[in-house]
């Protein structure tokens, strides 16, 4: 049995060591190849700090791994929702999509921010669309930001608003595993989403990570809104 030590999370509920336990438990199962070289003496680490845990995904995203996902989902609140979207993210190809199409969803994903009484730009803004032939990317965000980053620094206290402190717990100790799944904030927000709201909310982060899944990534600078084309990168 690992021991997962005398950690506490601050709602004096030990959920995220009962998880890593439970997710060491599955990789153990589905992918013994990679062991858990950070803990020789079988003591676990903080969650925060689990190489192997936060690699999770990773280590078991093929089609085949489905039932070990599924194990380390299903102990989650809001499990099946979770599950349905990590599914669908691994299951289907990548597209890209056409400037007008980046830009509707940019809209749109402003609109319903806005609708939280959330700060964002205007969605009726002029949105300028850059690539690299134009400036590398890393110079065009060097003084941007997500147009959505009051949004994205909302969405903790709404997890905790809808799931309470379990679910919060989940939000955070999901993170850096759908971070990793793909680099991506993006897809792990929207995999996150079902501890944010019900099932019946309109739900920001699917356009949002619908730009990030077609090749686009949304900024805002001194200048206003832009589009970043990544199609070709």
């Amino acid at each position: 049995m690992i021991d997962v030590g005398n950690r506490s999370s601050n709602t004096g509920v030990d959920h995220p060591a009962l998880w890593q336990q439970r997710w060491h438990q599955i990789l153990d199962a589905h992918a013994p190849d990679e062991d858990d070289a950070d803990s020789p003496d079988g003591v676990l680490p903080a969650p925060g700090d689990d190489a192997r845990l936060h690699t999770a995904f990773w280590l078991i995203g093929g089609a085949a791994q489905a039932p070990a996902r599924a194990q380390a989902m299903h102990i989650m609140p809001a499990g099946d929702r979770l599950l349905a979207r990590l599914e669908a993210h691994l299951s289907t190809p990548q597209a890209a999509i056409d400037s007008d199409q980046a830009k509707a969803l940019l809209r749109h994903a402003l609109i319903l921010v806005r609708q939280l009484n959330l700060d964002a730009p205007d969605a009726d803004s002029s949105i300028r669309v850059m690539d690299e032939s134009m400036v590398p990317l890393l110079t065009a965000f060097a003084q941007a930001d997500t147009p959505f980053v009051n949004f994205r620094d909302a969405l903790g206290d709404m997890a905790e608003k809808h799931s309470g402190p379990t679910g919060v717990d989940a939000f955070h100790f999901l993170s850096e595993p759908l971070y990793q799944l793909a680099a991506s904030y993006e897809v792990a927000d929207w995999v996150r989403w079902p501890l944010c709201a019900s099932p019946e909310a309109d739900d920001p982060t699917l356009p949002i990570y619908q730009l990030a899944t077609g090749g686009w990534s949304p900024g805002w600078d001194d200048q206003g809104v832009f589009l970043f084309d990544r199609r070709m990168s």
